[in-house]
């Protein structure tokens, strides 16, 4: 069994490392709306906008990592219910549709126009 300091640094990382996720997904959406208001935005920016909507979602869900986590499971940090654990698993679970969105930004440079 793990030590309770490893515990709590397996329940920290998530939070520190979905936090710099979230902060640059926001930024790209930030910057594809920037052209969309000078009317330069395409296709590949309208799917970035969708994956990083995505990423914003499960990068969520990683942030709250054992904070969502029933507390009498004995986890480190774990202060949830089991509402807020199948919100979590909710929201992680929307991580596939990342792979999904950087499927079809592949297929476009595959074969798209040019």
């Amino acid at each position: 069994m793990s030590s309770l300091t490893q515990q709590r640094v397996l329940a920290i990382t998530p939070k520190c490392t979905s936090i710099i996720s979230i902060c640059s997904s926001s930024f790209i959406i930030y910057e594809v709306y920037c052209d969309y208001r000078q009317n330069k935005s395409s296709a590949i920016q309208r799917v970035l906008v969708g994956m990083s909507c995505i990423d914003i979602c499960a990068s969520f869900g990683w942030f709250l990592s054992t904070w969502a986590v029933p507390e009498e499971t004995g986890f480190a940090l774990a202060r949830g219910t089991t509402a807020s654990c199948n919100f979590q698993g909710f929201l992680l679970q929307l991580a596939v549709g990342a792979p999904l969105y950087n499927s079809s930004l592949a297929l476009f440079y595959l074969g798209g126009p040019g």
